[in-house]
């Protein structure tokens, strides 16, 4: 027998509310230059605002979702023309490149260090790897959606192909 693995999603419709659509945005994952994992956001880093002291770019939790994946580093204070600034700064949990800091560790606003993401997994030095990924499992997918008015559900089937043709040679 092949392979099924069933999982469903049961949510609610959230058409006719002023927060939107939440199926219709995306979200995107950006990464250290070494290809770590460092942040998801709902929006892409270019269309957040700049700070112009240091070009950072400047993350609202109170108004955007976003997943930071860093750790804490040292808490920095910095000299500025109106005085001191404070910075609690975080680094990539690979390489330990500074990518972002806040005013405090409550602070609901967080800058984003510039140059220091990158969307694709590898940085902008990198080179491709050298090495040639093994051969890949084909996975077939089916998703089926059934809509009873208010509530909606979404089953979403995968079936291995590899062990379809161990049955099939069978």
């Amino acid at each position: 027998m092949p392979k099924v693995v069933s999982r469903s999603v049961i949510c609610d419709d959230t058409e006719g509310k002023d927060d939107g659509d939440a199926r219709d945005s995306p979200l995107y994952v950006y990464y250290c230059l070494c290809g770590h994992m460092a942040l998801i956001l709902d929006t892409t880093l270019q269309k957040l605002p700049i700070r112009k002291l240091d070009k950072a770019r400047v993350i609202d939790k109170r108004k955007r979702s976003c997943k930071i994946t860093a750790k804490h580093d040292t808490t920095v204070y910095l000299k500025r023309e109106r005085g001191v600034e404070r910075q609690v700064r975080q680094k990539c949990e690979n390489c330990n490149l500074r990518l972002f800091y806040q005013a405090s560790t409550e602070s609901e606003v967080i800058f984003v260090v510039d140059g220091a993401l990158s969307l694709n997994t590898r940085g902008a030095n990198q080179k491709a790897p050298a090495y040639k990924p093994e051969k890949t499992k084909k996975v077939t997918l089916t998703k089926m959606s059934k809509d009873f008015g208010k509530f909606g559900e979404v089953t979403v089937s995968t079936i291995d192909e590899e062990e379809e043709e161990i049955e099939a040679r069978e």
